[in-house]
């Protein structure tokens, strides 16, 4: 597990709130309890932790409204249900909400280890999804789009290829073979057309891609 994410748990019974911390804390370095829903978005709204485990039952606000309002603003965050519940309304209602776990209580380390490992698998997929190229620059592999400064970015196809391909080769030299091969459209792939695109790609995002002179480029 990564030490560096937040962790937010809500849970209204004193005692698995209590367990769950213990346990969480073993995994992550900072964690944060709410022991109801007006408590639990005050400190969403304060920290905007990576990862939600809320009961569904509380005090004052219903968990799944609270997801709702959470969801309306932030779409990646993790976000997992712990219910005693399991009746088909409420297994609903969490599907409608975009929850990436269903936990149903009591909590075993069993049901945690496999918490751990969505949360895990999570993470990967949004790396696979978001990348970051340079301060305020991301490219998204979902909707296959360029941000600069919140502005988006526009690309040309096979400016989008080439630049999937570095990324997916970051930290690693891209031959002029490998470039050619993910280009093989009808245009001309030759050596100064590959190095047209780079410069468009450098000019339009703001970003460094080193040449390797007879070899091919670098994303670092």
């Amino acid at each position: 597990m990564d030490l560096k994410r937040t962790v937010l748990l809500i849970e209204d019974d004193q005692e698995s709130h209590h367990n769950l911390v213990h346990l969480l804390s073993k995994h992550f370095s900072n964690v944060l309890s709410a022991y109801d829903g007006h408590e639990g978005w005050r400190l969403y709204r304060n920290h905007r932790p990576d990862i939600i485990l809320s009961d569904i039952q509380m005090p004052h606000s219903d968990g799944l409204e609270l997801i709702q309002k959470i969801r309306t603003i932030d779409e990646e965050c993790f976000i997992a249900v712990l219910s005693a519940h399991s009746d088909q309304h409420r297994l609903m209602r969490a599907v409608s909400l975009k929850l990436d776990a269903y936990i149903l209580k009591p909590i075993t380390l069993q049901k945690l280890n496999s918490l751990y490992q969505k949360i895990g698998a999570h993470r990967q997929n949004l790396h696979r999804q978001l990348c970051s190229l340079a301060p305020n620059t991301t490219y998204d592999f979902l909707s296959k789009t360029a941000t600069k400064g919140g502005v988006r970015v526009s690309l040309a196809n096979r400016e989008i290829s080439l630049l999937e391909l570095l990324i997916e080769h970051r930290g690693d030299a891209v031959s002029y073979t490998m470039i050619e091969y993910a280009l093989c459209d009808t245009q001309e792939t030759t050596p100064n057309a590959i190095k047209i695109l780079i410069s468009h790609l450098r000019k339009k995002l703001g970003i460094t891609i080193i040449s390797i002179p007879k070899v091919g480029y670098f994303l670092p």
